[in-house]
Protein backbone atom coordinates (compact mmCIF):
# COMPACT_ATOMS: atom_id res chain seq x y z
CA UNK A 1 0.00 0.00 0.00
CA UNK A 2 1.31 3.06 -1.20
CA UNK A 3 1.12 6.61 0.97
CA UNK A 4 -1.27 8.10 -0.77
CA UNK A 5 -3.75 4.90 -0.54
CA UNK A 6 -3.12 5.03 2.95
CA UNK A 7 -3.84 8.68 3.30
CA UNK A 8 -6.82 8.71 0.85
CA UNK A 9 -9.08 6.71 3.65
CA UNK A 10 -9.13 9.29 6.25
CA UNK A 11 -9.20 12.29 3.92
CA UNK A 12 -12.29 10.83 2.34
CA UNK A 13 -13.72 10.06 6.23
CA UNK A 14 -13.46 13.65 7.12
CA UNK A 15 -15.19 14.61 4.07
CA UNK A 16 -18.30 12.78 4.21
CA UNK A 17 -18.14 13.70 8.10
CA UNK A 18 -18.22 17.17 7.29
CA UNK A 19 -20.49 17.02 4.34
CA UNK A 20 -23.15 14.33 5.29
CA UNK A 21 -22.89 14.45 9.11
CA UNK A 22 -22.39 18.07 10.14
CA UNK A 23 -24.30 19.80 6.42
CA UNK A 24 -26.52 17.93 5.61
CA UNK A 25 -27.75 16.01 8.57
CA UNK A 26 -27.29 19.16 10.61
CA UNK A 27 -25.15 17.89 13.55
CA UNK A 28 -23.37 21.31 13.30
CA UNK A 29 -25.00 24.14 14.46
CA UNK A 30 -22.29 26.20 14.19
CA UNK A 31 -21.46 25.39 10.55
CA UNK A 32 -24.88 26.71 9.54
CA UNK A 33 -25.23 29.63 12.01
CA UNK A 34 -21.87 30.44 10.00
CA UNK A 35 -23.47 30.33 6.83
CA UNK A 36 -26.55 32.12 8.21
CA UNK A 37 -24.56 35.13 8.47
CA UNK A 38 -23.70 35.53 5.47
CA UNK A 39 -26.98 37.96 5.02
CA UNK A 40 -27.43 38.18 1.44
CA UNK A 41 -28.33 35.12 1.44
CA UNK A 42 -31.60 34.53 3.74
CA UNK A 43 -32.54 31.94 5.79
CA UNK A 44 -33.88 29.72 3.09
CA UNK A 45 -31.43 30.25 0.85
CA UNK A 46 -28.90 29.57 3.93
CA UNK A 47 -30.12 26.54 4.53
CA UNK A 48 -29.70 25.44 0.63
CA UNK A 49 -26.32 26.89 0.45
CA UNK A 50 -25.13 24.42 3.28
CA UNK A 51 -27.27 21.32 1.75
CA UNK A 52 -25.05 22.49 -1.59
CA UNK A 53 -21.89 22.54 0.51
CA UNK A 54 -22.29 19.15 2.04
CA UNK A 55 -23.08 17.70 -1.07
CA UNK A 56 -20.18 18.96 -3.02
CA UNK A 57 -18.22 17.61 0.43
CA UNK A 58 -19.63 14.17 0.35
CA UNK A 59 -18.96 13.99 -3.58
CA UNK A 60 -15.31 15.19 -2.38
CA UNK A 61 -15.02 12.15 -0.53
CA UNK A 62 -16.12 9.75 -3.11
CA UNK A 63 -13.58 11.52 -6.11
CA UNK A 64 -10.88 11.15 -3.26
CA UNK A 65 -11.73 7.23 -2.56
CA UNK A 66 -11.84 6.77 -6.21
CA UNK A 67 -8.02 8.08 -6.86
CA UNK A 68 -8.98 9.36 -10.03
CA UNK A 69 -6.95 12.44 -10.83
CA UNK A 70 -5.25 13.01 -7.65
CA UNK A 71 -3.90 16.24 -8.13
CA UNK A 72 -6.55 17.97 -9.74
CA UNK A 73 -8.70 16.53 -6.77
CA UNK A 74 -6.22 18.26 -4.19
CA UNK A 75 -6.41 21.45 -6.11
CA UNK A 76 -10.31 21.60 -5.72
CA UNK A 77 -10.25 20.56 -2.08
CA UNK A 78 -7.18 23.42 -1.21
CA UNK A 79 -9.37 25.88 -3.18
CA UNK A 80 -12.55 25.04 -1.40
CA UNK A 81 -10.97 24.59 1.58
CA UNK A 82 -9.57 28.45 1.28
CA UNK A 83 -12.90 29.81 -0.24
CA UNK A 84 -14.97 28.31 2.90
CA UNK A 85 -12.11 29.05 5.25
CA UNK A 86 -11.98 33.02 3.91
CA UNK A 87 -15.35 33.44 4.22
CA UNK A 88 -16.26 31.96 7.74
CA UNK A 89 -13.61 33.97 8.98
CA UNK A 90 -14.75 37.23 7.39
CA UNK A 91 -18.34 36.84 7.77
CA UNK A 92 -18.76 34.30 10.34
CA UNK A 93 -16.15 34.88 12.78
CA UNK A 94 -18.17 34.88 15.82
CA UNK A 95 -19.20 31.06 15.40
CA UNK A 96 -16.48 29.74 14.91
CA UNK A 97 -14.93 28.86 18.36
CA UNK A 98 -11.08 28.63 17.65
CA UNK A 99 -10.40 30.47 14.08
CA UNK A 100 -6.55 30.15 15.03
CA UNK A 101 -7.15 26.13 15.77
CA UNK A 102 -9.03 25.82 12.53
CA UNK A 103 -6.44 27.69 10.36
CA UNK A 104 -3.80 25.16 12.06
CA UNK A 105 -5.71 22.16 11.91
CA UNK A 106 -6.80 22.85 7.95
CA UNK A 107 -2.65 23.38 7.60
CA UNK A 108 -2.73 19.79 8.33
CA UNK A 109 -5.34 18.38 6.52
CA UNK A 110 -4.18 19.71 3.49
CA UNK A 111 -0.71 18.34 4.06
CA UNK A 112 -2.69 14.94 4.18
CA UNK A 113 -4.09 15.89 0.93
CA UNK A 114 -1.25 16.61 -0.65
CA UNK A 115 0.11 13.50 -0.17
CA UNK A 116 -3.15 11.63 -1.18
CA UNK A 117 -2.10 13.46 -5.24
CA UNK A 118 1.39 10.51 -4.60
CA UNK A 119 3.14 13.61 -5.64
CA UNK A 120 5.11 13.80 -2.25
CA UNK A 121 6.82 10.66 -0.85
CA UNK A 122 6.99 10.08 2.63
CA UNK A 123 10.24 7.98 2.38
CA UNK A 124 12.46 6.51 -0.41
CA UNK A 125 10.78 5.83 -3.54
CA UNK A 126 10.87 2.34 -4.89
CA UNK A 127 10.16 2.17 -8.59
Amino acid sequence: MTNSQLVRVPVAILWLYQGLWCKIAGFAPNQAAIVRSFKFFGPTGSHYVLLGIGSIESVLAVWVLSGWQPVSAAITQIVLLVVMNGCGLLWGRNFIPDPLGMVFQNLIFVTLVVITTGEVSLGPRTN
